[in-house]
C-alpha cells in the first residue's frame, strides 16, 4: 500500500428507516486533499438487479469525514447489496473499496 492509499479511509454507515435501507458512504483523509470518487451500487433480489452510479469531487480537510452520497434501497428479504467506491486523491489512485451485505 503506497502513501496515497494510507492517508484516505472510506467506510459506510447504514440505517433502516421506514422499510428502507439507507446507506451513507464517507471518506476521510489524513491531510487536506482533493478527492475524486466513483460509486457503483447494485441491489439484487427476486425481481432482478438495480444499479446506481454516481461520481463527484470534493475537498477534504485533514482529519474530517465527508459524506460522499446517500443511497436508499427497499429492504425486502433476500436482497443482496454491493457498493464499490473508487477514489483518487490529488490526481493519484487512492484505492477501490468494496462492500457487500444482505438487506437484513
Amino acid at each position: 500500500m503506497d502513501a496515497v492509499q494510507r492517508h484516505v479511509h472510506v467506510w459506510l454507515e447504514t440505517v433502516r428507516e421506514a422499510g428502507h435501507l439507507v446507506v451513507v458512504p464517507y471518506a476521510q483523509s489524513m491531510r487536506d486533499s482533493l478527492l475524486g470518487f466513483r460509486l457503483n451500487a447494485d441491489c439484487k433480489g427476486a425481481g432482478g438487479v438495480s444499479r446506481i452510479s454516481q461520481q463527484g469531487q470534493l475537498s477534504l480537510s485533514a482529519g474530517r469525514a465527508a459524506r460522499l452520497a446517500q443511497l436508499s434501497f427497499g429492504s425486502a428479504e433476500q436482497m443482496q447489496f454491493g457498493i464499490e467506491i473508487t477514489v483518487r486523491s490529488d490526481g493519484q489512485d487512492a484505492g477501490v473499496y468494496r462492500f457487500d451485505f444482505p438487506a437484513r
